[in-house]
């Protein structure tokens, strides 16, 4: 009788089949970089696609992002690092990120691990692009700066 390790050892499946499926798309809203993300951000594809997305973004002079989880119901540990990264390497930059729209399941995680004080969590785009609107418009030393309000 062949072991289990014999009866699957020929088998050649696209790595598709076992790993979630993340897309990322962006697009402007004014001065601010939208990027939407659509499906699971657990997988290590899906976090190191987000996070260069992010870097090719800060790179090309953006330093205002505001990322849309609306399109990501599960989320797991190196998604979550993937977003506070982020969030380091934007303010490192100069530049602010802030999240919306995440489903109730992604925003209590959010909020539990006290995430939502730190990346600004608003509740739509509307809502996140107010705020990078109502921000000072340049400090003294013409970077951009937003400060977020919680009530």
């Amino acid at each position: 009788m062949n072991s289990h390790a014999d009866r699957f050892s020929g088998i050649d499946a696209p790595q598709s089949c076992f790993a979630p499926t993340c897309t990322i798309s962006e697009r402007q809203s004014g001065d601010v970089s939208m990027v939407a993300v659509y499906g699971p951000l657990t997988a290590q594809r899906a976090v190191r696609e987000f996070g260069n997305r992010v870097r090719e973004l800060l790179d090309h002079g953006v330093r205002k992002i505001a990322v849309d989880l609306r399109g990501v119901a599960e989320i797991d540990s190196c998604g979550l690092g993937a977003l506070a990264a982020a969030y380091n390497r934007t303010a490192a930059a100069g530049g602010t990120i802030g999240i919306f729209a995440p489903q109730p399941r992604v925003r209590r995680l959010l909020e539990r691990l006290c995430l939502d004080s730190v990346l600004g969590v608003f509740d739509d785009e509307e809502q996140a692009l107010g705020a990078f609107r109502s921000a000072d418009p340049q400090n003294a030393d013409g970077k951009y700066t937003v400060s977020w309000r919680w009530m």
